[in-house]
C-alpha cells in the first residue's frame, strides 16, 4: 500500500511540473537537487529535498516551484498552516505561481470554522487569492513543450474549475447558498475532468440554500396482498426542471434469490486485469 501511494505522490508532483513553466537550472547541482524532490517518493522525503534546495539555491529561479512541491506535499499530509506557510513563500519568490494562491485559497476555505475569531479575515484571503488566480491561469501560456495542445488546455479548465471550488467553500462558509450554488456550478460545468467532490458540494449547496436537487414524494398507501406500500413515487428535478412519475402496479417481497443472479458473465473481448 505504501508503495502505491508513493507513486501516485510522484505522479501527481509530475503533473504539476509539466503544468507550470520551468526555467532551465543553471548548473548540474540546481538540475540535480531539484529532480530530487521530484522523485522523491515520500510527502516527508519530498519536503525534505525542497527545505535543502532552497538552501543550497537561494536565487535559484526554480526557487517557487521547490517551496509549492513542499507545500503540496505538507497538504497531502493535512499540515495546512504548514503547506500555506511553504506556499505564501512560493509567492515570494514568484508572485504569479497560482498553483501556490490556489492551494492557500483551498486551504484557508475548507479550515474556517463558524467560531474563528478571524474567520473573515481568513475567508477574505481565500477569496482574494481565488480571484488572484483565475487571470493569471488565464494568461499562462503553454509552459512545456513536452505538454500537448489539448492536455494544456484541459489542465488550465482544471485549476480553473478549482478557484471557483475555493469561491464556493468560501460562500458556504459565509452562508451565501446561491453564491455557492453558482461557484460549484461554474466549476463544474468548466472543468475538463469534473470531480465527484465538487459535485457533492453543489447538491449540499442546493439543499443547504432551501434548492434541493432532488425530491421524492410518495402517493397514498395501497394494499398489495397483505402489504401496504405507496401506490405512486414521484421523483422531481428541480434544477433541471423534470420528474420521474412511477406507478406501482404490483409487489413482490422477499423472493428468494439464487446464487447464479450473483455471478457477472464478462462479455468476449473484455480485457480483465487482476489487483493485488
Amino acid at each position: 500500500m505504501k508503495t502505491k501511494v508513493s507513486i501516485c505522490v510522484a505522479a501527481c508532483i509530475g503533473m504539476a511540473a509539466l503544468a507550470v513553466a520551468q526555467p532551465k537550472p543553471k548548473t548540474q547541482k540546481e538540475a540535480l537537487d531539484f529532480n530530487a524532490i521530484q522523485q522523491a517518493t515520500t510527502v516527508e522525503a519530498r519536503i525534505a529535498a525542497a527545505d535543502k534546495f532552497v538552501v543550497d539555491h537561494p536565487t535559484s529561479q526554480l526557487k517557487s516551484l521547490a517551496l509549492y512541491f513542499a507545500a503540496d506535499a505538507a497538504e497531502r499530509k493535512n499540515d495546512g498552516p504548514k503547506a500555506i506557510a511553504y506556499a505564501e513563500t512560493a509567492l515570494e519568490a514568484d508572485p504569479k505561481n497560482y498553483l501556490a494562491m490556489l492551494l492557500i485559497s483551498g486551504e484557508l476555505a475548507k479550515s474556517t470554522r463558524e467560531n474563528d475569531l478571524d474567520k473573515e479575515e481568513k475567508l477574505s484571503r481565500a477569496e482574494k487569492y481565488a480571484n488572484e488566480a483565475i487571470p493569471v491561469i488565464n494568461a499562462a501560456p503553454k509552459p512545456n513543450p513536452q505538454l500537448a495542445d489539448d492536455q494544456w488546455q484541459g489542465q488550465k479548465k482544471d485549476d480553473l474549475s478549482q478557484a471557483h471550488v475555493d469561491l464556493g467553500m468560501v460562500a458556504i462558509a459565509r452562508k451565501k447558498y446561491d453564491a455557492a450554488i453558482t461557484e460549484f456550478k461554474t466549476a463544474v460545468d468548466g472543468a475538463a475532468t469534473p470531480e465527484a467532490a465538487t459535485m457533492v458540494r453543489l447538491a449540499a449547496a442546493y439543499d443547504q440554500g432551501g434548492k434541493p436537487e432532488t425530491v421524492t414524494l410518495y402517493g397514498p398507501p395501497q394494499t398489495f396482498g397483505t402489504e401496504q406500500f405507496p401506490g405512486t413515487i414521484t421523483i422531481k428535478r428541480p434544477q433541471e426542471e423534470y420528474q420521474i412519475v412511477m406507478t406501482v402496479q404490483k409487489l413482490v417481497l422477499n423472493q428468494t434469490l439464487k446464487d447464479d443472479q450473483f455471478q457477472l458473465d464478462i462479455p468476449d473481448g473484455v480485457k480483465i486485469q487482476k489487483m493485488d
